[in-house]
């Protein structure tokens, strides 16, 4: 069974982690992550022009969520656990 494909990196992580507890613990990290983004920059101006750190990260977060989309839409090889991972 496979979920829909706005589950799929969701899926892609659990199956990747042999741990369900460390899967969750995955999740919740890239959770935190995405919700402290904004908070990781110390500049004083308003454009996210001039938060470089947070836009690097988002972009590397936008990539991740993508590789792990695609993922979780094949089937499960040793080469998808890994890249999962």
């Amino acid at each position: 069974i496979v979920p829909e494909w706005y589950f799929l990196w969701f899926y892609a992580i659990l199956r990747s982690i042999p741990n369900k507890a460390m899967g969750v613990v995955a999740i919740a990290i890239t959770f935190a992550s995405l919700i402290a983004m904004p908070f990781l920059s110390t500049a004083h101006i308003g454009s996210p022009k001039f938060r470089v750190l947070s836009e690097r990260l988002f972009f590397l977060f936008v990539a991740d969520l993508a590789l792990l989309t695609w993922v979780g839409a094949q089937e499960i090889l040793d080469a998808t656990i890994i890249l999962g991972q």
